[in-house]
């Protein structure tokens, strides 16, 4: 009898955690759907608006930009990640502790980027936007860091959440800069700002 309501006890267990598998893959996945749907469309549209020269000019910086990335020791996450699912109860306090180290990881990736910009770009106007596009690392860098919140937590619902508030919000809002006569900077700018206030929306969310 003893073993019966064991085994009624295990099969329960592997349930739920089926079931909570199950539902935050879904978010996840939605959330990547949506983010992509609408990021095909808006860079149709945004690559001829653009044209070629000016679009090429976009991706290079971008693409050099994110070499930059590899800086800021994204690993980190993954053992903040391992030490929050140990100790949920310490999650405040692991990553409080560790918030230092990311965010030297991330300046000094940032400090790369800009000086390399001067070897690499050849004109000044490159330089300004690279030098520009680079908060984009402290963005990314950041982001990554509290999605360990939630994933420790299991609560991906919000990761997806703010993945589509960014990449849609983001898309929708350098589409509407361009059709308003924004220049590639100003459309950096546009970017980079909706995508700023997202994390402060994140951050917020997840001290909660």
């Amino acid at each position: 009898m003893l073993s019966d309501k064991g085994s009624l006890c295990h099969q329960e267990e592997i349930m739920i955690f089926f079931k909570r598998g199950m539902k935050n893959t879904s978010h996840l996945l939605i959330g990547t759907l949506a983010t992509q749907i609408v990021n095909i469309a808006g860079f149709t549209y945004i690559a001829r608006s653009m044209g070629p020269e000016t679009y090429g000019l976009y991706i290079s910086v971008g693409a050099f930009v994110s070499v930059f990335y590899i800086f800021t020791f994204d690993g980190l996450n993954k053992a903040l990640l391992r030490n929050c699912s140990e100790c949920p109860e310490s999650i405040d306090r692991i990553l409080t502790e560790a918030l230092g180290m990311k965010l030297v990881f991330i300046l000094v990736a940032v400090a790369l980027c800009i000086a390399s910009s001067f070897v690499w770009s050849g004109d000044t106007a490159r330089t300004m936007l690279i030098v520009l596009f680079s908060s984009d690392l402290f963005l990314r860098g950041i982001t990554t860091y509290i999605r360990t919140v939630y994933q420790a937590t299991e609560e991906m619902k919000y990761i997806s959440i703010f993945n589509i508030l960014s990449g849609v919000g983001a898309t929708v809002g350098s589409v509407i800069a361009l059709i308003l006569g924004a220049d590639l900077m100003v459309f950096i700018l546009v970017r980079l700002g909706i995508r700023s206030l997202v994390l402060v929306l994140n951050f917020i969310t997840s001290r909660n």
